[in-house]
């Protein structure tokens, strides 16, 4: 179950739009999950070791409601993407700002292959729900009873070279409504990534007006981005930097890096993040964070700008 309580004020501006200026509502919003899953591996000697593994959960959940984007405000859930890494997530939003809620089963096939160095790893999923619901902005797949299928696939032929690719297709027309391809290459001691991301809408600008964004918006222009990090590591010492542009617009989106020291008790992190893109009028921003890590107890941090 999942509870809070709010003190808002200046509520009527972005990313809200409500009503009134000042808000203090609450709210407890439980759920109970099932999950079964199911492995069938077989030996194959020479041709190695295949997996099939249907998975399965079904989610009970009083709905959500509408009243909760007139009532409480949004610090937490903006941003929504539907890919197989929330599948099975209890909220799909990314905080507890906003509940999916209501009655909805998941379905899901995992399948793998271990061959003499060589690995595969693939799933493909939907989503059902008992009804259908308009929290979710049209475009992010799970507007319909059932949802858009996701699904990825991860083929390492070597121990220097993993490549991922993750999809998200209509449920009606198996259209690509999102495509996130990754390569990475090198070691544990120096590795390289790149990858490609698009997606027929661009969230950044949903949050521009009241939603949902009016016909013709930059909203539903597509999306089209790539990366490029560098990961290092040297003793006890990590570092990694990532970069990602906008290939449509021609101008950085966000640049970041992370230096991080483990040892056998604890792990210490600065991480460093500049976003270029604007999120509520705010033209960017640059964040500072510092994380301490205590293996045996749990993680501590705080944003120092």
């Amino acid at each position: 179950a999942d509870s809070a309580a709010y003190q808002a004020t200046q509520f009527t501006q972005q990313p809200n739009f409500g009503a009134e200026n000042s808000v203090s509502p609450t709210r407890v919003q439980p759920q109970v999950a099932l999950m079964a899953r199911w492995p069938f591996m077989r030996d194959s000697g020479a041709w190695g070791q295949q997996v099939i593994e249907p998975i399965a959960q079904v989610i009970v959940a009083p709905n959500a409601g509408q009243s909760q984007f007139t009532k409480i405000p949004n610090e937490d859930s903006l941003d929504l993407e539907f890919t197989d890494q929330n599948l099975f997530a209890l909220n799909r939003f990314a905080g507890i700002d906003r509940q999916e809620g209501g009655v909805r089963a998941s379905g899901w096939l995992h399948t793998a292959w271990l061959l003499n160095g060589f690995a595969y790893d693939g799933l493909i999923g939907q989503s059902y729900r008992t009804e259908k619901t308009t929290l979710f902005e049209q475009q992010a797949g799970l507007w319909n009873s059932v949802s858009d299928v996701v699904a990825r696939a991860t083929v390492s032929p070597t121990k220097w070279l993993d490549l991922t690719y993750r999809t998200r297709l209509d449920h009606a027309s198996l259209h690509t409504q999102a495509a996130d391809g990754l390569a990475s290459v090198g070691t544990n001691d120096f590795r390289v990534t790149a990858g490609y991301l698009y997606s027929r809408f661009n969230p950044y600008t949903f949050y521009d007006q009241a939603p949902p964004p009016p016909p013709g918006n930059a909203y539903f222009k597509p999306r089209n981005e790539v990366t490029l990090g560098v990961s290092a590591g040297y003793g006890r010492y990590k570092f990694n930097t990532a970069v990602r542009e906008n290939v449509q617009l021609k101008r950085l989106d966000s640049i970041g890096a992370v230096v991080s020291y483990e040892d056998e008790c604890s792990i210490f992190d600065v991480r460093l993040f500049q976003r270029y893109t604007s999120i509520n009028g705010d033209h960017g921003a640059t964040t500072v964070l510092f994380e301490i890590t205590f293996k045996t107890v749990g993680q501590v941090g705080f944003r120092a700008l």
